[in-house]
């Protein structure tokens, strides 16, 4: 009975490591990206069909190689926020036991290897290592009785097939953050007072960031892209509530209608104090702000759109070093 040839979803792998030196080559250990739920390369090797006068026929004459674009789509249930460095740039590690990570912006974004592996046996497996990933996108999302989903959107540079064995990695255990793990909170007296208020209603948010990304194919004698060039970037920040008598009001009167300014603290937190997610939003202005009134029996619900003008992201856990903290 030969059991061996099929590429089953039980032994598929997805891992990372880092890119400290050269744009494409990868440096470090392998590492656990998360609990990946699928991950959906697309790869275009740039073959295009080409006719030319005196061909002959109605036929295609010729194909040409005119260069390589590799992007990949990646969601996870997060446990941790180590790959979020490689979205805004760079990451400071203080503290001890419980290390605090302080990830900020930068006008560079760092690089890294992605290695996909689906196995069938010791010889006949897919192995693709995406070298050269930087995020050109990333969205965090949470919903009711659910995990906290990443999907990561990557660009690569090349990509490599062997048929050979994966990099063994070790999984995290840590469970990964739920939905009830979240809250969100204001502050800087939006409402009319110093202090925070909790949105106490909310039933879904996606949190979500892009860095526009263009991948160049210079004449320089390869048909890979070069270093992505990051765009403007661009943050949003989407949440859907019951309305309620006073956070519903204000919402739409103070920072819709009224056009204030709010800062959001958008908190995941597994174990207080010492195992927490947190995403500072600063400069957020509601751009859109929908209360649908039901025909039916039911609470009113309202969908905020806002879009932060810049974020900081911090984590705190057990994991005394993060990537590219040296890069």
């Amino acid at each position: 009975m030969n059991c061996g040839i099929y590429h089953t979803a039980a032994q598929t792998q997805t891992s990372w490591q880092i890119e400290s030196g050269t744009y494409g080559t990868a440096s470090g250990a392998q590492q656990w990206l998360g609990l990946v739920q699928d991950h959906t390369p697309d790869d275009s090797e740039g073959r295009e069909a080409h006719r030319y006068v005196g061909g002959g026929d109605r036929n295609v004459d010729i194909f040409l190689d005119q260069g390589t674009v590799y992007t990949n789509s990646v969601p996870y249930f997060m446990q941790t926020g180590k790959l979020l460095a490689a979205a805004l740039g760079t990451v400071a590690t203080t503290g001890s036991p419980n290390y605090l990570h302080t990830i900020s912006e930068s006008g560079c974004i760092p690089s890294f290897t992605l290695e996909e592996a689906s196995e069938a046996n010791a010889t006949q497996n897919m192995i693709r290592t995406y070298a050269g990933c930087m995020v050109d996108t990333l969205e965090i999302s949470a919903e009711e009785k659910a995990p906290v989903t990443t999907t990561v959107g990557l660009v690569a540079q090349s990509n490599t097939f062997t048929s050979g064995t994966k990099t063994t990695v070790t999984a995290d255990t840590v469970k990964p953050y739920m939905w009830s793990h979240t809250r969100l909170m204001i502050s800087g007296g939006a409402f009319g007072t110093s202090d925070y208020e909790k949105f106490s209603t909310v039933m879904s948010w996606t949190w979500g960031l892009e860095n526009n990304l263009t991948p160049p194919n210079y004449c320089d004698g390869s048909e890979n892209i070069g270093l992505p060039v990051p765009g403007d970037r661009n943050y949003n920040f989407e949440f859907t509530m019951n309305s309620t008598a006073k956070t519903g009001a204000d919402i739409y009167s103070t920072l819709f209608k009224g056009g204030s300014e709010a800062n959001l603290d958008l908190y995941l937190e597994r174990t207080s104090g010492s195992d927490y997610f947190q995403i500072a939003m600063s400069g957020c202005k509601t751009l859109d702000a929908d209360v649908p009134l039901p025909h039916e029996g039911g609470p009113v619900e309202m969908v905020t759109v806002m879009q932060p003008t810049s974020c900081t992201i911090l984590v705190r856990d057990s994991t005394e070093e993060y990537p590219f903290e040296s890069v």
